[in-house]
């Protein structure tokens, strides 16, 4: 049984990604019906985005804890005024992972393929997206990094389902106690490192993070 809060620790690997011209990626969300038309026309115009690997170790309530994968495609959203990440879409390897984003709000899936090396992150979900992140563990070059504005955002979140009574439909993720102890980035040469959707991505900055925090819900948007 998965009981808030739930205590969370992760390592992040984060590619800043863009298309050569705006994209429509909506297709990235299962079900479009409960978001409203200014998320919608960022996602169908969308050029930049991230998209982030953590190895992921959480509770779900207070016996049980949890490690898992998971990919998070983030994007960049300005919603009634206010600067949020819309996680598009999230990949998991655990179920009580996939369960609880359900039920918070996110778009969760847990079919793909992701192949970690010692210095590269393949991840690929068929017919999607196909991404190759070369060096990605090679820290020689990293370089200290204060803070990523865009990534530091509050998680937009969208509740399509009629299982939970008084559901808010727009909310941000809750979170508190955050800490983070490592914090670095890494400038590259932009390259093309795979597809999404059938159209090139290209990188030219990685973030590695390692952080803690608690998850204690959901809350409305103001």
């Amino acid at each position: 049984m998965i009981r808030l809060p739930n205590n969370f620790q992760g390592k992040n690997i984060t590619a800043k990604l863009e298309f050569t011209q705006t994209s429509d990626i909506s297709s990235l969300y299962n079900d479009l019906s409960e978001i409203p038309k200014e998320i919608r026309r960022e996602i169908e115009n969308t050029k930049k985005f991230y998209i982030t690997f953590s190895e992921m170790e959480s509770t779900v309530n207070e016996k049980v804890t949890i490690k898992y994968n998971e990919i998070i495609v983030k994007i960049p959203v300005v919603y009634k005024g206010n600067n949020y990440i819309f996680p598009i879409v999230s990949y998991v390897s655990n179920t009580y992972s996939l369960i609880r984003g359900f039920y918070l709000g996110f778009n969760k899936d847990n079919q793909f393929e992701l192949v970690k090396s010692n210095e590269n992150i393949s991840f690929i979900k068929t017919g999607v997206m196909d991404i190759c992140i070369e060096n990605a563990y090679e820290k020689n070059e990293w370089l200290k990094e204060e803070q990523n504005t865009e990534l530091s955002f509050p998680f937009l979140l969208f509740l399509n389902t009629n299982l939970i009574e008084n559901r808010r439909k727009s909310n941000i993720l809750s979170t508190q106690n955050y800490e983070k102890s490592t914090s670095e980035i890494l400038y590259i040469k932009e390259k093309r490192v795979g597809t999404v959707l059938n159209k090139a991505v290209y990188c030219s900055e990685l973030y590695y993070t390692e952080d803690t925090f608690q998850v204690t819900g959901i809350k409305e948007v103001d």
